[in-house]
């Protein structure tokens, strides 16, 4: 019964969402993104690009809070999820794998992206991103074809994960997005949301890992 109030609620949530603003918070976030990632290069370590990452997004832009604060992950640290706090301060090497997702508002909208960068000629890493992208393409798609609920988005996306041969790492591959704080309406993520998705307001996040290597890839955006 807790769940079915929950579900509605998400429906009224949705009716009181312009989607034209919600795009326009994933654009600026795209621009702060696309910024941060432009100064990552091997020889930095994941605190510097963090601290880049925080004087761009609040001094430069002027942002004043953040859904969540940058994450920035290289080398194997890239195999942590958003609940995991990382042990080293790795410093990436000419040969790598880096993810970084950031979370800012933009007025009182959430903007949530993250996207993997790979360094020197490790073809394996490329495919890990290259497969990251894909299978939210392929999220998107099940999206639009199937409207299918949350549980079931959880479990096409850890299904396809296995048939490319990756590890999905997530436990809930994606959240509610619009209106800070959505998580007063649905904190759960998408993993045990039993009523059908609605377009513009779901995140998808993919986050898999190589079977034969410490190494995973990161890739997140709205699913319209």
């Amino acid at each position: 019964m807790k769940s079915t109030r929950l579900s509605l609620s998400v429906g009224d949530y949705f009716l009181n969402q312009d989607i034209e603003n919600i795009l326009f918070a994933r654009d600026q976030t795209q621009k702060i993104l696309d910024e941060i990632v432009s100064v990552i290069k091997p020889g930095l370590r994941e605190s510097e690009v963090y601290a880049f990452a925080k004087d761009i997004i609040y001094r430069e832009y002027g942002i004043t809070r953040s859904w969540h604060n940058p994450y920035i992950r290289f080398g194997t640290n890239t195999c942590l999820t958003y609940n995991d706090r990382a042990a080293e301060d790795i410093l990436l090497k000419d040969d790598d794998i880096a993810f970084v997702d950031i979370g800012p508002l933009i007025g009182e909208l959430e903007g949530d992206l993250g996207v993997t960068l790979v360094f020197g000629n490790n073809e394996k890493l490329y495919s890990l991103k290259s497969a990251s992208e894909k299978l939210f393409a392929y999220g998107l798609e099940f999206f639009k074809s199937h409207a299918p609920t949350g549980i079931e988005m959880q479990e096409f996306i850890s299904s396809k994960a296995r048939e490319m041969g990756y590890i999905s790492l997530l436990e809930s591959t994606g959240h509610l997005i619009g209106n800070f704080s959505h998580s007063a309406i649905w904190n759960q993520g998408v993993a045990t949301y039993t009523e059908k998705m609605q377009s513009g307001i779901w995140i998808l996040e993919v986050q898999i890992k190589d079977p034969e290597l410490p190494y995973a890839a990161f890739y997140e955006n709205i699913l319209i």
